[in-house]
């Protein structure tokens, strides 16, 4: 067995166990195969059963995994095999993706037309307001006390002494004294003498590190030793490593592993960054831990004056939350309406129920009361007027601009040319169905395609802007071009797909339904005795 086979069986069991992947997920790529190979890079049993032990797992009941993993892909296989579109499927997909337009259009401005929309008249507005009450329709609205309190409402009074902040900063030495360090690469050879030899093409720039870990099969991923530090590395292996002063290669070293080549990417000099600088940032950190266990200290007395019958206002009066009101809609951003939590909570509450208490992000903590509901109403024409006069105007001349689109999209359809219209037309293509135009929306492409000739012509709305469009050229799909041929290729590799997916289910469902079904009646009684 060589070690590419351990990476397949190794990936196919890590996407379906769950044991496997809680472990390994975080592993890259090429970890399996350097896990389970010895310094030749083949395949190695010990090396194997100790990575298996490590994750908890016993060889034999892993590889009856593995097993059962390549039965059920054999099966699935031989289940999807054979399967194949039928050629006027694909050959009827390809013409229909394949084939191109090219278009010209014109977007319409209110400047095109032979007057300005006037201003509507009271009665236009009225009517206009009475047809469209969705559009100027107040939300419900909630009158809503509430009483809340976070780690930033405590953090003024937050007195942090000098002593514990410079123990933080002596806890925290290994952040702020970095010893000098090094990013590192290792590979291992079977003797020194082939270690010499792959130094001296390297030198000679012959090869590169990159070649040498390909001819393994190797990937940069099982060379990285990343970002290390000397007490990371053996005496030896520090001592060559730490004398580079710049990037390059050291060795090779006798190691553990055999004599080995490290290759070094950067250099990174010793940081130590003083109390003085860091201080304001450790006493935030420390005020912001504090606040939050003081809310957290708080959350059992809340709960138990809520329990007892307080109210908000005597929340507010006896312990350090701050009592509000907002009037609240969907739309409610502000203060504590900033909070997923409170807007969710907000529109579930009704009038009447009982505050309780409930967590912010975060680690705040607040609860609420419904002082009165707002149901949604349309609002009087003299409080919304000047949005309502806007939106006829709107609608009105986009109305104007349609009927005149039409127009003059019937004399481009007899054969009159957009210059001759006093029109300046934007032209592009070849263009296919999964085309866009360069500022213009994306529905003059679906237009497009739905005119079948050239010469023929529409009127498109689209974004709140009003386009002629006609096409100019309507182009066939092309059988023997080398883009549709690939085109084809990939429709009928994804038919493919899809009918052995589509088979696969029937498949399953047809298992499920043949084999019966048995209940385990403990297990059932178990979880109903657990319910309240």
């Amino acid at each position: 067995m060589r070690c590419k086979t351990s990476l397949r069986l190794c990936n196919s069991r890590r996407g379906r166990a769950s044991a496997w992947r809680r472990r390994a997920a975080s592993a890259s790529t090429g970890w399996c195969s350097s896990a389970f190979q010895g310094l030749d890079g083949s395949f190695d049993r010990e090396a194997y059963a100790f990575t298996l032990d490590r994750l908890g797992l016993r060889p034999g009941a892993f590889e009856e995994q593995v097993r059962a993993e390549l039965a059920r892909n054999l099966l699935q296989g031989a289940v999807a095999a054979g399967l194949a579109p039928s050629p006027v499927y694909a050959e009827t997909l390809v013409a229909w993706l394949a084939e191109e337009r090219r278009l010209a259009w014109v977007r319409l401005g209110a400047d095109m037309l032979d007057a300005p929309v006037p201003e509507p008249t009271e009665a236009e507005l009225a009517d206009w307001h009475t047809a469209h009450p969705e559009r100027f329709t107040a939300p419900e609205r909630r009158e809503i006390t509430h009483a809340w309190l976070t780690p930033d409402m405590l953090l003024a009074g937050m007195e942090i002494d000098e002593a514990a902040l410079r123990d933080l900063y002596a806890a925290r030495a290994a952040d702020y004294d970095l010893p000098e360090r090094r990013i590192v690469d290792r590979l291992a050879f079977r003797d020194t003498a082939a270690a010499e030899v792959a130094r001296a093409a390297l030198e000679a720039g012959e090869t590169s590190f990159e070649d040498l870990l390909a001819e393994r099969d190797l990937g940069p991923e099982d060379a990285s030793l990343g970002e290390v530090a000397r007490g990371d590395l053996e005496g030896a292996a520090a001592d060559a490593v730490f004398a580079l002063q710049e990037p390059g290669i050291a060795g090779p070293v006798e190691t553990a592993l055999g004599p080995v080549l490290f290759r070094v990417s950067a250099v990174l000099n010793a940081v130590r960054t003083p109390f003085e600088e860091v201080r304001e940032e450790l006493a935030q950190e420390l005020a912001a831990d504090r606040a939050r266990r003081q809310v957290d200290g708080l959350t059992d007395q809340i709960e138990d004056l809520l329990a007892g019958g307080a109210t908000l206002e005597e929340l507010a009066a006896e312990t350090p939350m701050e009592l509000g009101r907002i009037t609240f809609d969907a739309e409610s951003r502000e203060g504590i309406a900033a909070f997923e939590e409170f807007r969710q909570r907000a529109a579930q509450t009704r009038s009447g129920d009982f505050p309780e208490l409930a967590t912010l992000e975060g680690g705040g903590l607040f609860a609420l009361r419904v002082d009165a509901v707002t149901p949604p109403a349309l609002r009087p024409l003299g409080e919304v007027r000047a949005e309502v006069a806007a939106d006829w105007r709107q609608a009105e001349t986009t109305a104007r601009l349609g009927a005149l689109a039409e127009t003059l999209s019937a004399r481009l359809g007899a054969g009159e040319d957009f210059a001759a219209l006093g029109l300046t037309a934007e032209a592009e293509g070849p263009l296919r169905r999964n085309n866009r135009l360069g500022g213009a929306p994306r529905a003059l492409v679906d237009a497009g395609f739905e005119l079948d000739k050239a010469g023929a012509t529409t009127v498109v709305e689209a974004e709140g802007a009003v386009y002629v469009l006609r096409a100019e050229a309507v182009v066939p799909a092309q059988p023997n071009d080398p883009e549709t041929e690939a085109l084809a290729r990939s429709v009928a590799a994804r038919a493919r797909i899809d009918m052995g997916e589509d088979v696969l289910a029937l498949y399953a469902r047809a298992l499920r339904e043949s084999l019966p079904i048995s209940l385990n009646a403990t297990a059932i009684e178990a979880i109903h005795t657990q319910l309240p």
